[in-house]
C-alpha cells in the first residue's frame, strides 16, 4: 500500500477548517498487514509556506516536532470510542462506553489516522493497494 502525505492548506477564511492538498512532502509504504513501516520525507517538507491567503503562511510546512507527532501516531496503537451511554443502577446512573484498539500499521488504522488523526500541516491518502 502507498499512502501520499501532503502539506494541508486551510484558507484564512475559512471558519470550516476544510483543507486542499498542497505539495507532496512524503510517503508511506507499507503491506497493511502490521508489520512495521517507516515514512519517508521529501526534501519539500522543509519548504516555507507561500500562499499568502492561507493559516501558517511564510512558517515551514511541517517542523521536526509535527514529523516525530506523525510517526508516533502511525507507530502506535489507537483506541477509539464505539458507543457507550448512560446506565442505571441502583446506585444511580453510571456513563460507561465502549472501545476498539487499532493496532499500528493495519490498513482499517491506516484509514482511521488519514481520517481523523493527522494533525495540522499534514494530510494524507491512499493512492496505491
Amino acid at each position: 500500500m502507498l499512502v501520499n502525505l501532503y502539506e494541508a492548506i486551510c484558507d484564512k477564511d475559512d471558519k470550516v477548517g476544510n483543507y486542499r492538498l498542497g505539495r507532496l512532502v512524503g510517503e508511506v509504504r507499507c503491506k497493511g498487514d502490521g508489520t512495521k513501516s517507516e515514512i519517508i520525507w521529501f526534501p519539500a517538507v522543509n519548504e516555507i509556506r507561500d500562499d499568502p491567503n492561507a493559516l501558517w503562511y511564510g512558517e515551514v510546512i511541517c517542523d521536526d516536532f509535527m514529523r516525530k507527532d506523525t510517526c508516533d501516531v502511525f507507530n502506535n496503537a489507537i483506541n477509539i470510542t464505539t458507543g457507550g451511554g448512560i446506565i442505571e443502577t441502583e446506585d444511580g446512573p453510571i456513563s460507561c462506553r465502549e472501545a476498539k484498539n487499532l493496532k499500528p500499521w493495519y490498513r482499517e488504522t491506516i484509514e482511521h489516522i488519514l481520517e481523523w488523526e493527522l494533525r495540522g500541516c499534514i494530510r494524507g491518502k491512499i493512492v496505491e493497494d
